[in-house]
């Protein structure tokens, strides 16, 4: 059988309103957990991660809003995985800022080599202006970046065929 557009449309509206509504019955999953239910949750979790189970850590962990349990799952993924930006998810979820940071910045380091150093300078606005105007941000090279990040970085690049 098959649909006209105007099914489809309620079909899709239906769909949207269906994963609206799961979304937030798991948001108020925590709302409704009193601090007995949570701190169990955040044991089992720490229990499951601890195990190797991390599919079930990570459920726990946010049914609980548990940020240090977050933080855990993303030093997991960028340090034992080697997946930043899986990482990256987990930390802006626990608000951890700074290895948020710290990913950008290898991002950003990562990109100006790949393109060049030289093609990552911001040139003035106007090039009658005898001084440079400030860029927006800092230049690469001002970036303090971790040496793992920065050893991981160089070997993604090293796989790739990218030689600095």
């Amino acid at each position: 059988m098959k649909l006209n557009s105007n099914q489809k449309l309620q079909k899709k509206h239906l769909l949207f309103f269906h994963f609206s509504l799961a979304q937030i019955q798991k948001m108020s999953d925590c709302l409704n957990m009193d601090s007995k239910e949570r701190a169990e949750a955040i044991r089992e979790g720490n229990r499951a991660f601890n195990e190797g189970n991390i599919r079930k850590a990570r459920d726990l962990f946010i049914k609980a809003e548990y940020k240090d349990g977050l933080i855990r799952l993303g030093d997991h993924f960028m340090y034992e995985k080697k997946m930043p930006l899986l990482a990256y998810g987990y930390y802006k979820k626990a608000g951890y800022q700074k290895r948020i940071d710290e990913i950008f910045q290898r991002m950003i380091w990562a990109f100006s080599q790949w393109i060049g150093a030289d093609k990552f300078k911001v040139q003035p606005i106007d090039p009658a202006a005898e001084v440079p105007s400030t860029p927006s941000f800092p230049d690469a090279s001002e970036f303090q970046i971790h040496p793992l990040l920065k050893q991981t970085a160089l070997d993604i690049l090293k796989k790739r065929g990218i030689q600095i």
